[in-house]
């Protein structure tokens, strides 16, 4: 049994080995407790975990399959502080990259499948997510309005750079292939989802709601871009 939805790629085996072998025995435990009909994997890459744990409180783990938290190790320790919960996997990445692109493509390359959503360690889960869950669909990109602190709204049906963020798109790994974050450009999210989306706008849902915020933990928190 390996642990569900995460592949052992050559070059990231001996960060996930200890993992899959600690994970052994609570693989049922996620597959039973599930409540949600799809596999929803919440990516977090992580240089502020003094955050982590009101990320930890927004999130509906009886919804999810897994929260893999990678840690930009570069610059400080590598500590794990979930051990005891069998939704979460602590990884680590020492991989150069802006903006965390490196981290995502570090979770790009070691997820094989399910419905990918990148949570910021500077952001939380939007409630009304939860609700747009129910209506998600493996094999489509998904795609809802953000809301700024000033009140300002970010629309999700224009995924493109600079109208965009991470916390707006969920996506299945089967629309991906190829396709990776640019980890010297700072607008690399959008130009990845933009690229998914181009080559599946018939597999594209955009929901007219309000379901994700954007950097709701960064107190001098910037306008929009547009």
């Amino acid at each position: 049994m390996m642990l569900k939805n995460v592949v052992v790629r050559k070059n990231h085996l001996n960060d996930l080995i200890a993992v899959i072998f600690s994970n052994f025995f609570k693989v049922y435990i996620i597959m039973s407790n599930q409540t949600s009909n799809i596999d929803l994997i919440i990516i977090t890459p992580c240089s502020r975990p003094y955050n982590l744990d009101k990320l930890y409180n927004s999130i509906d783990f009886n919804k999810i399959t897994l929260w893999c938290i990678i840690y930009d190790t570069r610059h400080m320790e590598f500590i794990k502080r979930y051990s005891n919960n069998p939704k979460i996997i602590e990884l680590e990445c020492k991989d150069e990259g802006t903006a965390g692109h490196q981290i995502r493509n570090m979770a790009l390359n070691i997820i094989d499948d399910g419905l990918l959503y990148f949570l910021d360690d500077d952001n939380i889960m939007h409630p009304f997510f939860w609700n747009l869950m129910d209506h998600f669909k493996s094999g489509h990109l998904h795609t809802f309005n953000l809301l700024y602190q000033n009140g300002t709204i970010l629309y999700g049906n224009n995924p493109t750079p600079k109208n965009i963020d991470t916390s707006q798109y969920v996506f299945d790994k089967s629309l991906v292939n190829n396709i990776r974050f640019n980890m010297s450009n700072y607008c690399a999210d959008g130009i990845f989802i933009k690229t998914i989306y181009e080559n599946n706008k018939e597999n594209t849902i955009y929901f007219n709601h309000i379901a994700a915020y954007y950097n709701w933990l960064n107190k001098d928190q910037p306008l929009p871009l547009i």
